[in-house]
């Protein structure tokens, strides 16, 4: 028969040897555990958002491309011209003419790359100038009422430097204007 201290003892050392472990896995193994299943959870969460925006691109896509028909149904009225630079020219020439209408002296135009946005490709100009602020108010309205219809990327305007000295010429101007054309008429 087996002394009691000695049982006693051996019942104490697997006592410990089962706390250790338990503390091992409590200290080592869990928080590992623990990470790895917040990776796998995290990892779901992006696969899932993945589908989603690969849906939604899709959706997109598809969109943009029956966007044309439905920019034409809307008998919304384009840039006429066979390529880009003729379109420019042709938006150029309106707001020169459209300028000169109003008595404005435009001091600078630029043409502007194209840029596109879904199914419009537009076409643009900046332009310069000086003028008395009915005068800017005419232009702008009536480029706005104009067909077809020009939009306003930007536009600056700041007190002449010389505005005391030249009459109605107190503001200067810095404006994009730019028209729409569909996304295929390149040039």
């Amino acid at each position: 028969m087996i002394a009691p201290g000695v049982l006693l003892n051996k019942i104490a050392a697997l006592a410990l040897l089962a706390g250790l472990l338990v503390l091992a896995y409590a200290g080592l193994f869990a928080p590992i555990a623990h990470k790895l299943s917040d990776t796998r959870q995290k990892i779901e969460e992006r696969r899932d958002e993945l589908g989603r925006l690969t849906l939604a691109l899709n959706e997109h896509q598809r969109d943009a491309v029956t966007d044309e028909p439905n920019i034409r149904a809307l008998n919304f009225t384009m840039l006429e011209g066979e390529s880009d630079q003729i379109r420019a020219a042709a938006l150029q020439a309106r707001v020169n003419a459209v300028a000169a209408d109003e008595g404005i002296r435009l001091s600078s135009v630029t043409v502007l790359p194209p840029r596109v946005d879904d199914a419009l490709r537009l076409v643009g100009i900046e332009i310069q100038l000086q003028a008395g602020l009915k005068q800017l108010q005419g232009l702008l309205f009536t480029l706005e009422a104009q067909q077809p219809p020009l939009f306003v990327g930007m536009l600056q305007i700041a007190r002449a430097a010389d505005s005391n000295v030249r009459p109605h010429r107190e503001l200067d101007a810095r404006l994009t204007l730019f028209g729409a054309t569909t996304k295929s008429g390149g040039g």
